[in-house]
């Protein structure tokens, strides 16, 4: 009866999952559907960026919900390697408030 009602509750959700570097495990993201709608335009947010892999997580959700990345604000960037692919995915409002970058 858990394994049910934990199914019928993910279903409320958009999902995508990507594999962590430093947890050395698929970490899943959420967001629940409705709050994305056709058409929008998202500005996506992240706390620290380091690889480009929890990010594309973050953009197949706003392309499931049938949205579009307005822009991209991160906090804290600790590598260069994600912003190679935030430009081959035409994504041209990128913001950096601190860089950590070697």
């Amino acid at each position: 009866m858990g394994f049910t009602y934990l199914k019928l509750e993910i279903e409320k959700y958009l999902q995508a999952a990507y594999t962590s570097l430093d947890r050395g495990r698929m970490v899943n993201v959420y967001v629940p559907r409705g709050i994305l709608r056709k058409g929008d335009n998202v500005l996506v947010v992240r706390n620290i960026a380091k690889d480009w892999a929890s990010l594309k997580a973050l953009l197949q959700i706003v392309e499931r919900a049938g949205a579009r990345v307005w822009g991209l604000l991160v906090v804290v960037s600790i590598s260069e390697e994600w912003r190679k692919r935030v430009e081959q995915h035409s994504i041209k409002r990128v913001k950096i408030l601190k860089s950590l970058e070697d």
